[in-house]
């Protein structure tokens, strides 16, 4: 695509009025839903209204276990919470710190500078034969999952980078197995708790991604072009070592939060895909890329379509469902910590 083609692009969705513009996000607001980690959950999961999940407020659940060398993700069926959900591992969100000065009763906080937001490598225009090249990299857009990737690598540390979701696929894990699995499963829970395989490649998202993102970080699409899948996970296209961010973070669902909850999610995380509102489900006004809070309203940075949206609705109660990004190594060293509290402060008193 010409510079001259990017120009006439960006003047045309520059162009779209209100109506445009909401359609847009409700195209990305479908696109969560259907292109989301529902592959996590176990058949018959959700409630009867499939659009309500049984999610405790105030609670993350994210995949457990670690992606090995092979490529091999084994998950351990006692860390699974409450597996009539799916396969989750649970944490609360006070269990994680805010990632800088952020408090909850500040009147303005942004993840990243409203005038800053269409300035990132992130948000930039793509070139659609590139994203035609790569239909898993279009789903990573149209789900946010790019966006708040690359927002979130600047959020939590400062470095602007159009983030490679080919790496990501390429690092996922390509085969997932369950151990200490209990006698007294159904034989319906027997079949969907076989090991099953993941196919790399570009034609469709796994919805593991997030998974090579805690195995190997993130890199830029310098780095490993999302035009293709890179020959190997550890190497960028020149044969050099990838600079990575993130290593270490999972994706980490969350349901039912009020605004203040989806403030503390802010704080600690940076960027929150929100999918849903389960109180109106035709809520598309807040759905989508949050990255901050004014006075009295939400900033909502979402990219489509080669232009960045940037909305600002109010401030309104709902029960909001939706996405973060965690460092769940962070969490195994702060429950070590106090165990290690709990081991030696007896000791002292001796």
């Amino acid at each position: 695509m010409s510079s001259t083609d990017r120009e006439v692009q960006e003047c045309v969705f520059s162009a779209m009025g209100d109506e445009k513009m909401a359609f847009t996000k409700l195209l990305l607001v479908l696109a969560v839903l259907s292109l989301g980690k529902i592959v996590r959950r176990r058949a018959g999961a959700e409630d009867e209204d499939e659009d309500v999940i049984p999610f405790v407020k105030d609670s993350l659940y994210y995949f457990p276990g670690s992606v090995d060398k092979d490529g091999v993700l084994t998950i351990d069926y006692k860390s699974i919470g409450n597996t009539s959900l799916g396969f989750f591992a649970t944490k609360t969100i006070s269990d994680f710190k805010a990632y800088g000065s952020g408090k909850v009763d500040d009147e303005t906080f942004l993840v990243v500078p409203k005038d800053d937001l269409s300035k990132k490598e992130v948000a930039k225009t793509i070139d659609v034969l590139d994203v035609a090249k790569c239909n898993a990299f279009n789903e990573a857009i149209l789900t946010n999952l790019y966006g708040q990737l690359g927002y979130t690598v600047f959020a939590i540390e400062g470095a602007d980078i159009a983030p490679s979701i080919t790496g990501l696929i390429k690092n996922s894990p390509t085969k997932i197995t369950f151990k200490n699995l209990p006698d007294n499963l159904t034989d319906a829970e027997k079949e969907e708790l076989k090991d099953f395989t993941i196919t790399e490649s570009c034609a469709t998202s796994s919805g593991f991604e997030d998974l090579g993102l805690h195995r190997s970080g993130v890199t830029d699409a310098v780095c490993q072009p999302n035009t293709a899948l890179p020959a190997d996970g550890a190497k960028c296209a020149d044969d050099s070592k990838p600079k990575v961010y993130l290593k270490g973070y999972k994706s980490a669902e969350f349901g039912n939060a009020d605004v203040k909850g989806l403030k503390e999610l802010l704080i600690r995380f940076g960027p929150v895909q929100i999918y849903m509102n389960s109180q109106d489900l035709f809520d598309i006004a807040h759905t989508g890329l949050l990255v901050g809070w004014t006075k009295d309203n939400w900033l909502f940075a979402d990219y489509a379509g080669g232009v960045l949206i940037v909305t600002e609705p109010a401030q309104t109660e709902g029960k909001f469902f939706g996405y973060v990004f965690i460092n769940s190594f962070s969490v195994v060293r702060v429950a070590l910590g106090l165990l290690a509290a709990v081991l030696v402060l007896p000791a002292l008193l001796l």
